[in-house]
């Protein structure tokens, strides 16, 4: 009997701060989802008596566990691949490809390279002075 008034208690706990929270939050488009969703958790909330009862706490501490197994892997295999990825990086490489794409830019819009623009933004060079690739 003590469960009932314990699961009682958890619903009407929940109602009341749903209503709460649905009375702050303004009349926009969210408040259809905020509800939605409150909507699903309040499921839950009546269902939990029923999946306790069908043993499940042990399937979500089961769940629980192979979730963070799977997220350490992933992690540990993300690490490695970043690091074989920073190793291969050639700065001289790519600042050859982003000069062959500005390159083709020029010639798609027929921008011709002296009118192109000042390059006060390259770290070395001053104000007001251009440079001319030819």
């Amino acid at each position: 009997m003590a469960a009932v008034r314990e699961w009682l208690s958890q619903i009407v706990c929940f109602l009341c701060l749903m209503r709460v929270l649905l009375h702050v939050i303004p009349d926009t488009g969210l408040k259809k989802y905020v509800r939605f969703f409150l909507g699903i958790l309040f499921i839950l909330v009546v269902l939990e008596p029923v999946g306790n009862y069908l043993g499940g706490d042990s399937f979500l501490a089961n769940f629980e566990a192979e979730s963070l197994r799977g997220l350490q892997q992933d992690l540990e295999t993300g690490k490695l691949g970043l690091e074989d990825m920073i190793s291969d990086w050639d700065e001289e490489v790519y600042q050859r490809e982003l000069e062959e794409k500005i390159e083709k830019i020029y010639q798609t819009y027929h921008i011709p390279r002296e009118e192109a623009h000042t390059n006060n933004q390259k770290a070395g060079v001053e104000d007001g002075e251009t440079e001319i690739n030819n």
